[in-house]
C-alpha cells in the first residue's frame, strides 16, 4: 500500500516540473540545438543561470550559479532571489525590484547587487535578465544570467582611487596634464588644466579641446616657436616657459614639458605634456632678486662687503664689494682666508672663529689686518653671526659684513 506524498514532496515535484518546463520553453522547437545539447551548454557555462517563477522563487540554478553563491549543487532551488543580498536594505530593494518587474514588465536592464555567499564572502553580482513566457505570451517567470564581478569592481575602485589621487596631486601642485593626437588633431585636457587656464569645463564635457583654445590664452603666441623648433629638430622631449593673458585678473607664468610618441616610420603621432603654474615661484624669485639688488645698493652705499660662510662644507661666498675691497675672489675654504691675514693678527683671528665653530659664541666681531692682492695692508672690521644650526645645535652657516677701517685706524694712531 503506497503512502501519500507529503506537502514538501509535492512542492519539490512541482518545482522540478516547473524547472523542466521552463528550460523546454527556452529551447525553440525549430532550433537545431537539441534539449540535451542545451542542457550541456547550461551546465558547463562559467556564468550563472537561474530561472525564477512569478513569486521570485528559484526553480532552476545551474552549477556555475551555485559555485558563484558558494552553495552545494541543488541548495539554491526553492530559495527566493532576495535571500542572496547581504544587507537587509539590499534584500528589501531586490524584492521590491523583482515585484516591479513582474507587475510593470519594463525593458530589461542590468541589475547589480552585493551578495553574501554561504561561506560568508561578499561578492559583487551583475545580473542580465529577461522574461519567460508561454506559447500564448503570458509571463511565467524570469531567466537571469549572473556574473561575479567582484574582481572587476576591485580593479575599478583601485583605478578610481588612482585617478582621484592623480587629480589631487595635480590640484596641489597646480599641474595640468594634456595630450594631443596629431593624427586626428584632437587635444584632451585634465580637469586641472581647465582650472589653470580658466576655461569652463562644461564647454568641453568630453575633455576634447581645440588647440586654438590654448593658443588664445597665450600672451605671446610666438612662444610656441620653441615647440616647433624642438619638433623640427626631432627631439622627443621639449620644455619652455610662457606667459598667459590675464586669467581671473592674473597673468600666469607656465612651465611646459612634453614628450612625443612616434610611429614605426618615426613620425610624431601624439604629444603628451604637463603645464605647471609657476607664477608664485616667479614672483618669489623676482622679489628675491629685487631684495638682493636693494641689499647690494645698501652695502655699496655703506661701503660694506658681505660674506657667507657654510661651516658644514667650509666654503665661502663673497659679494662683489668684498672682492673689490680685498682684490680677491671668494676663498674656497677658511684656510685660504687665513692665508691672507697679517701674521701678527692670524692667531687672534683663528681664536675668534674657533669659538664660533665650537658653538661657544654666535657672534663674529673683530678687526684684523688683511694683505690685499696688490700687497697693500688693509684694516678690516668683520662682523657676522651664526644663522643656521643643525638639530644638535651645531653651527652650520654664518653670514656677515666686512668694512675697510684703514683710515679710522690711521687717524687713531698716536702721534
Amino acid at each position: 500500500m503506497s503512502t501519500k506524498p507529503t506537502y514538501e514532496e509535492l512542492e519539490q515535484r512541482i518545482n522540478d516540473l516547473e524547472r523542466k518546463n521552463a528550460i523546454r520553453r527556452q529551447a525553440d522547437e525549430s532550433s537545431p540545438i537539441s534539449e540535451d545539447k542545451f542542457q550541456i551548454l547550461v551546465n558547463t557555462t562559467s556564468q550563472g543561470i537561474q530561472l525564477t517563477n512569478l513569486e521570485g522563487k528559484i526553480i532552476f540554478s545551474n552549477p556555475a550559479h551555485h559555485k558563484i553563491q558558494g552553495y552545494p549543487e541543488g541548495e539554491l532551488i526553492g530559495k527566493y532571489v532576495w535571500e542572496m543580498p547581504d544587507e537587509e536594505s539590499e534584500k528589501i530593494k531586490t524584492k521590491s525590484y523583482y515585484e516591479m518587474l513582474i507587475e510593470d514588465q519594463p525593458k530589461p536592464t542590468p541589475y547589480f547587487s552585493l551578495d553574501r555567499t554561504k561561506d560568508g564572502r561578499l561578492i559583487n553580482i551583475q545580473v542580465y535578465w529577461n522574461y519567460l513566457r508561454d506559447k500564448e505570451g503570458k509571463l511565467t517567470g524570469i531567466i537571469s544570467v549572473i556574473s561575479d564581478i567582484t574582481e572587476r569592481k576591485q580593479i575599478e575602485e583601485a583605478l578610481k582611487e588612482s585617478e582621484m589621487n592623480l587629480k589631487r596631486v595635480q590640484q596641489i601642485s597646480k599641474m595640468g596634464f594634456w595630450s594631443h593626437d596629431l593624427v586626428n588633431d584632437e587635444a584632451n585636457w585634465s580637469d586641472e588644466s581647465f582650472n589653470l587656464f580658466g576655461v569652463d569645463i562644461e564647454r568641453y564635457p568630453d575633455r576634447s579641446v581645440p588647440v586654438s583654445e590654448w593658443l588664445s590664452i597665450l600672451e605671446n603666441p610666438t612662444e610656441t616657436d620653441a615647440l616647433g623648433k624642438c619638433l623640427a629638430e626631432k627631439n622627443d622631449h621639449y620644455e619652455f616657459e610662457y606667459r598667459t593673458i590675464p586669467i581671473n585678473g592674473i597673468v600666469k607664468t607656465m612651465y611646459s614639458r612634453s614628450e612625443v610618441e612616434r610611429d614605426e616610420k618615426g613620425s610624431i603621432i601624439r604629444i603628451f605634456g604637463i603645464d605647471h603654474d609657476i607664477t608664485e615661484h616667479k614672483q618669489v624669485e623676482k622679489a628675491l632678486t629685487e631684495n638682493r639688488e636693494r641689499l647690494e645698493l645698501a652695502l655699496k652705499g655703506a661701503d660694506l662687503g658681505m660674506w657667507d660662510w657654510v661651516l658644514e662644507t667650509d666654503s665661502f661666498i663673497f659679494n662683489i664689494r668684498s672682492e673689490e675691497l680685498l682684490g680677491y675672489t671668494s676663498p674656497s675654504r677658511s684656510e685660504d682666508w687665513f692665508k691672507r691675514i697679517h701674521p701678527d693678527d692670524l692667531k687672534r683671528a683663528k681664536e675668534n672663529v674657533e669659538v664660533v665653530i665650537k658653538g661657544q659664541s654666535t657672534i663674529i666681531d673683530h678687526d684684523y689686518r688683511y694683505i690685499s692682492k696688490t700687497g697693500e695692508i688693509k684694516w678690516i672690521h668683520s662682523w657676522g653671526r651664526v644663522v643656521e644650526w643643525s638639530k644638535d645645535d651645531i653651527p652650520l652657516r654664518a653670514t656677515g659684513t666686512m668694512h675697510d677701517i684703514t683710515k679710522e685706524k690711521k687717524l687713531r694712531r698716536p702721534l
